[in-house]
């Protein structure tokens, strides 16, 4: 019996002696970990981890790129609708449309494949199951993980510990590397205070002695010197064997002294700067030509079967035999089971996506760009970016990769494009003014007429205004307003209004200014407010309309000119009250 040949949950078998019998077997296909927050995948080749994904940590590689500075949010936009439409991968469109080179790609996808291995590692529950007939995705081809890094990770968890326990009491006299360690010392990406361990396993050491190296916690000596133990890669001094080279069953093979092993590599911890991991191209094993030794092989096997059945738990408890050793005289297993497997059901996670998406398609259809982004009218455009990204996030067309989810693909084209219609309008301040202009009737847009209108009382009320027959000018400004309530049309008739001098006519511009300030991109309706309040000798409430000003256009000089004077004011008053306690 095998951890990979039947479902199995994380609760019984620790995440790491699944990860080791992954590498026993050699196995190639798909590790599926089912949690509510959403699928977790890790891709093997010859049982090593090539790739990862993660639906409760994801991290979109375009996200990455845009919170380094790398790209601006358009661009983001323009290669997720383009990701939609091609069905090709975001790195590929990006380095296309010249906003990024390879290498800063490449270097973001290693970036976030350590990311999702080492939040892999750590899960300590959740249901499991192993597809052996699952292809290899093509972004997998390269392998932008260090492996054994999961390994190490996993039995550190409260989940491995005991599992690592009980592969150190099985340890007994002196350990060292085995030869083999060289041909995989740099998959395993070793802290510089992890590397201190292996310096003493150059030399046959005890556990005791190993766990005692100086900077590096026990907790994380004791899982790396258990991976090491498990994956075959150190051995009890004097019985190593060479994985380098097939050994006939039963033969002892010396370690060569510390002097002629090749020097220890060096790679960065997995969560480094990216570009640090050097790049590995695993190419497909052929097992005629396979460097592992049956011998070797059985006694991982039999290694992890006595601890698991120390343990208590899994496939290899107590009073349940071990699994059949791969190559025995009945024949070599195949990493295929036989049979041809049924279709996967849909996972929670995909069934999840599924309504999310039909519950977004009502909306992206809705012409109030606001309503697409969830927003209210009065949403701030740091509040609009917020939005945005979130939903581009849920909405990424690699959380709809699934063969379940094939038949989203038009839906999901059709919202991303929505939602980057919505920013694109609602994040420029123009559009915004203009889009608002013409939406502002309750929602709803005026008649190509009616804003012809309101744009020939505007332009009638300047003519006034600037011959100064203020009274001409809003009665013009009046009729454009009936015509389209945009903010820039109260906050003008709001002007007009004051110059009256009439106490009505104060408020009539107030309630104005307060219609077009609930906008909150019209900077003009706030100065003006702001103004008003400072006349009134509410400073408290003239600061915060310059504020809000300011907001609405960070570089407007007249808010920031008004609010360095209403602080002079107050430093003035509170020096004079100074002056005056002496």
């Amino acid at each position: 019996m095998s951890f990979l040949r039947e479902p199995g949950d994380l609760s019984r078998t620790p995440l790491a002696a699944i990860l080791l019998e992954t590498w026993n077997l050699r196995a190639t296909g798909e590790l599926t970990v089912h949690q509510p927050g959403g699928d977790s995948r890790l891709f093997f080749r010859d049982g090593m981890a090539v790739g990862a994904q993660t639906f409760a940590g994801f991290h979109p590689l375009g996200q990455i790129l845009l919170g380094r500075g790398l790209i601006d949010i358009e661009t983001l936009g323009r290669s997720l609708a383009e990701v939609a439409r091609t069905k090709r991968k975001q790195g590929d469109l990006l380095v296309e449309m010249g906003a990024v080179t390879r290498e800063v790609v490449d270097r973001a996808l290693e970036d976030q494949q350590a990311g999702y291995l080492s939040l892999i590692a750590g899960l300590v529950e959740g249901g499991f199951e192993f597809r052996f007939d699952a292809p290899i995705p093509a972004w997998a081809g390269r392998v932008l993980v260090a492996p054994m890094r999961a390994v190490v990770d996993a039995l550190a968890t409260p989940q491995g510990a005991p599992l690592c326990a009980s592969a150190l009491d099985l340890a007994e006299g002196p350990i060292a590397l085995a030869a083999g360690y060289a041909d995989l010392s740099m998959v395993f990406a070793w802290t510089t205070a992890e590397e201190q361990l292996l310096h003493r396993l150059g030399t046959a050491s005890t556990a005791q002695e190993i766990l005692a190296t100086p900077g590096l916690p026990v907790e994380q000596a004791r899982a790396a010197l258990a991976a090491l133990l498990l994956l075959g890669l150190a051995e009890p001094a004097g019985e190593v064997v060479d994985l380098s080279r097939i050994v006939p069953a039963g033969a002892t093979v010396m370690r060569p002294p510390p002097r002629s092993r090749p020097p220890l590599g060096h790679v960065p911890p997995v969560l480094a700067p990216v570009g640090s991991v050097p790049e590995l191209d695993l190419p497909p094993v052929d097992p005629s030509r396979r460097s592992d030794p049956e011998v070797a092989r059985a006694r991982r096997q039999r290694l992890l079967a006595r601890a698991m059945q120390n343990m208590g738990t899994g496939p290899f408890a107590a009073g349940r035999p071990p699994p059949p050793v791969v190559g025995q005289a009945a024949g070599k297993a195949s990493p295929t089971p036989p049979g041809a497997r049924p279709p996967a059901r849909p996972s929670a996670a995909e069934a999840e996506i599924r309504r999310a998406l039909v519950a977004a398609l009502p909306l992206a259809r809705e012409a109030d760009l606001f309503v697409r982004l969830n927003l209210p009218r009065t949403a701030t455009p740091e509040e609009v970016k917020g939005a945005y990204l979130q939903m581009v996030k849920q909405f990424h067309p690699d959380r709809f990769g699934a063969p379940a989810l094939s038949d989203l693909q038009e839906g999901l084209r059709e919202v991303l494009a929505a939602l980057n219609e919505a920013y694109g309008v609602l994040s420029d301040r123009t559009r915004r003014t203009e889009y608002l202009a013409r939406t502002a009737a309750g929602g709803r847009a005026p008649t190509e007429a009616a804003a012809a209108a309101a744009r020939g009382d505007f332009q009638k009320a300047e003519v006034a205004r600037k011959a100064g027959d203020h009274a001409r000018a809003r009665l013009f400004l009046e009729s454009a307003v009936r015509s389209d309530r945009s903010p820039d049309l109260l906050a003008a008739l709001a002007v007009e209004t004051l110059a009256s001098g009439r106490a009505e006519d104060r408020e009539k511009a107030r309630r104005h200014l307060d219609e077009a300030m609930k906008d909150g991109g019209c900077a003009a309706a706030f100065i003006v407010a702001g103004k008003m309040s400072r006349d009134d000798g509410d400073h408290d409430r003239a600061e915060h309309h310059f504020r809000g000003a300011l907001r609405a256009d960070p570089r407007s000089e007249e808010a920031a000119r008004e609010l360095r004077q209403i602080q002079g004011r107050r430093q003035s008053r509170a020096e004079a009250r100074a002056d005056a306690k002496k």
